[in-house]
């Protein structure tokens, strides 16, 4: 939600604002800026700057002197933020004795996240009421709610998706995909926090109708890490029951806001089209609320993983032992997609590998990669990416 915005003076001199994080983590968050190399003045150099805000309407705009050439590690100058604040800051920079100052930036609105503890009293962690198993691998779990905004009189202004899991989320409002993370919400150690996401959910949500679904795989809260070692098998390291926790908070155009958190209310199972409003949901099953969390819910203070870009095959050949290899010509971390044909019953074993050994792959590195799938014809690996070079098909 962050942006970099500029300004052109003058004499063509630039100034941008940056935060540490947004939204924002703390209370009082650390501000930055710095200039555009393209375009600045040969030798200018900055000797004080000042940060002018804005928190919300009615409220005076004020200005902040700082009195240094620093650019970054900016002590925030105002109040204290609230959870889930709004506020617009610029800035404007001066250079040194007889050197130009920049004009203002353009604002940049940032919003704090859920920074209280009871941000989130309302808000359960929910599971499947079905027997997962401690020593197996956990199917992915589907939840969702519908909800009814009826403001047909009014407009929305904004909503927020807050969510965090035990385990990888997806999610979904209305059948479009919210947000743009990959594996989210990280690897972490669970037992001593958790960390949640924050989403501009504003596009989808509807002002009539609305479905929201999360999909939820084991990842690296109850998988397996580690693959085998010393005849171990290192799942259920942090929980054997997968679940999620969210909160939507949608702001209407009257300044009414309507909370939908993650409660007993919600609904799980497997099925085509299950975040959209119109979807019948019932058969499904009621969800079971999990014992609340005990580690620290915080923002992630770090970039999330995202899709950079698609690859295509270099060479698809067959082995001599009858294994269709795919080769990629290099060495990445990615998710696989595949579609195939074939009979009906047919099983697919999916290998990655990043060597070849006499015309086949050796996928002793990878120990525990293999995915096998059944009854599919298009296959997206949501959850599960690996470092690969080489990709089999094949017994």
């Amino acid at each position: 939600m962050t942006t970099w915005p500029s300004v052109a003076e003058p004499r063509s001199l630039k100034s941008h604002l940056s935060t540490t994080k947004g939204p924002w983590r703390l209370p009082k968050p650390v501000l930055a800026y710095h200039g555009d190399l393209n375009v600045m003045q040969k030798n200018w150099k900055p000797s004080a700057c000042n940060i002018q805000m804005s928190r919300g309407a009615g409220i005076e705009l004020r200005i902040h002197s700082f009195n240094t050439s620093q650019s970054r590690y900016l002590a925030w100058p105002g109040d204290t933020l609230e959870s889930k604040e709004e506020t617009c800051v610029r800035v404007r920079a001066h250079g040194l004795t007889y050197q130009p100052s920049t004009d203002w930036s353009d604002w940049v609105t940032v919003e704090t996240g859920l920074i209280q503890p009871k941000d989130w009293q309302r808000v359960l962690s929910i599971a499947s009421r079905q027997n997962l198993g401690k020593g197996k691998p956990k199917s992915l779990l589907y939840l969702r709610k519908n909800f009814d905004l009826n403001t047909k009189l009014t407009h929305i202004q904004k909503a927020r998706l807050y969510i965090t899991a035990l385990g990888l989320y997806g999610a979904e409002i209305n059948g479009e995909r919210v947000e743009d993370h990959v594996l989210a919400p990280g690897f972490q150690f669970f037992k001593h926090l958790h960390v949640y996401d924050t989403y501009d959910a504003t596009e989808p949500v509807s002002r009539d109708r609305n479905a929201i679904g999360i999909l939820v795989s084991q990842g690296w809260y109850a998988g397996r890490l580690f693959g085998h070692i010393e005849k171990r098998d290192f799942r259920n390291l942090y929980g054997f029951r997968i679940g999620a926790m969210c909160l939507l908070k949608v702001t209407l155009s009257d300044r009414t806001n309507v909370h939908i958190p993650s409660d007993k209310t919600w609904k799980e199972s497997v099925m085509t089209g299950w975040s959209t409003a119109s979807f019948y949901n019932g058969d499904w099953l009621s969800v079971e609320e999990l014992p609340p969390l005990t580690a620290a819910l915080v923002l992630s203070d770090g970039p999330p993983v995202r899709k950079l870009k698609e690859l295509q095959p270099k060479e698809i050949f067959q082995s001599v032992s009858g294994k269709v290899i795919v080769d990629f010509g290099h060495n990445f971390a990615g998710c696989a997609r595949i579609t195939v044909s074939g009979p009906s019953g047919t099983d697919i074993i999916l290998r990655n590998a990043e060597v070849l050994e006499n015309g086949e792959i050796e996928t002793k590195p990878p120990r525990t990669t293999d995915v096998p799938a059944r009854k599919f014809e298009n296959l997206d690996l949501h959850f599960t990416a690996s470092a690969m070079l080489r990709l089999t098909t094949g017994p």
